[in-house]
Order: C-alpha cells, then sequence, then structure tokens
C-alpha cells in the first residue's frame, strides 16, 4: 500500500510544482534533493497559494485549506513531528528581520527538519495531509526569508504556521 503522503504530494506536485519551479528555478534541485522521502519518492512541499504568488505576509487572511481538524479534536502527533517542531520554533527565536547568515541558517534549519519529519513520518493519512499543509507554510517562508526583500513576511509565514501547528496537533507543553 503506497505511504499516505504519495497522495497529497502527486496532489501538490501535479498543480503547485510546476508554477513553483519557474518562480523558484535556482533552487529547485536543492530543494527535491532536501525533501527524497523515505519511502522511495521525493516531492516537493509548496503550497498552491505560494505557487501562485499569494502574499502570507503579515496580516494575510487567506486560509490554507489543508488544515483541518480530526472530528473537531487535534491530530495525535508523533516524536519525530515534536522534536522537529521544536527545533523548528528554536531556528526562529524571537528575532526580527534576520541578517543574511541567520536567513540561511533559518532556510537550511527549516528544510532539514522537514527532511527529517517527511523521512520518519508515522501519522495516519489524513493527519498527514494536514502536517503537509503545514510544511508547505514552512517551507515557503523558508524560501522568502533568504530574500531580504521578503524576509520579513518569511519569518512572519513561519511563525503563522508555527501558531497553527499547536491548533491541529496534540503536542503536550508546546511552547512554540
Amino acid at each position: 500500500m503506497p505511504h499516505p503522503c504519495r497522495s497529497v504530494i502527486n496532489t501538490l506536485a501535479t498543480f503547485a510544482l510546476p508554477l513553483f519551479l519557474l518562480a523558484h528555478a535556482p533552487m529547485a534541485g536543492a530543494a527535491e534533493s532536501a525533501h527524497a522521502h523515505a519511502h522511495g519518492h521525493s516531492h516537493s512541499h509548496a503550497s498552491s497559494a505560494s505557487a501562485h504568488g499569494h502574499d502570507h505576509g503579515h496580516g494575510s487572511t487567506e486560509k490554507n485549506e489543508a488544515l483541518v481538524l480530526n472530528h473537531g479534536k487535534k491530530w495525535a502527533s508523533d516524536a519525530a513531528l515534536r522534536t522537529a517542531m521544536k527545533k523548528v520554533a528554536a531556528l526562529t527565536g524571537k528575532t526580527g528581520v534576520p541578517d543574511p547568515a541567520a536567513a540561511k541558517r533559518i532556510h537550511d534549519g527549516i528544510n532539514q527538519q522537514v527532511a527529517y519529519m517527511v523521512k520518519n513520518c508515522h501519522l495516519e493519512a489524513k493527519a498527514d495531509a494536514v502536517l503537509h499543509g503545514l510544511i508547505a507554510e514552512l517551507l515557503a517562508g523558508a524560501t522568502a526569508v533568504t530574500d531580504p526583500a521578503k524576509a520579513e513576511a518569511g519569518i512572519a509565514q513561519i511563525r503563522q504556521a508555527l501558531l497553527q501547528y499547536p491548533q491541529y496537533f496534540k503536542h503536550p507543553g508546546w511552547k512554540g
């Protein structure tokens, strides 16, 4: 049976990946290699919103359609998800707009943690789909952070994903 990530990723790849690759051509190879999935396929986590150039900066009211509760309750998380999300939260800290070196650390760190989450994914299919909605936001924010003109919006997008995470996933003691 295919891994639950496959259907979500196939949908994203079909609709969002071509536009994402055009917009981010210099980064495409690095992004794909960083997201090689442990189950034998690689994929991008670009959201259709970011692929179409929507701004997720301060005051965005756009809703991520992938973010749904489990019949009104939070989804279970696994150890890999909790560990990675703590590390992502630590990367952004409480600082303002990062300098270029810090932006690179944030970008690379988020990509590493996303790769870790995907490789060690043990969530049920529907929870996994919700996680991929958050991952898309984290990766879009991580990409934006490396562009000085978009760094502030990128940090805001990452922080928004971190604020949404405990609204959809159980994570005892979360302090993101």
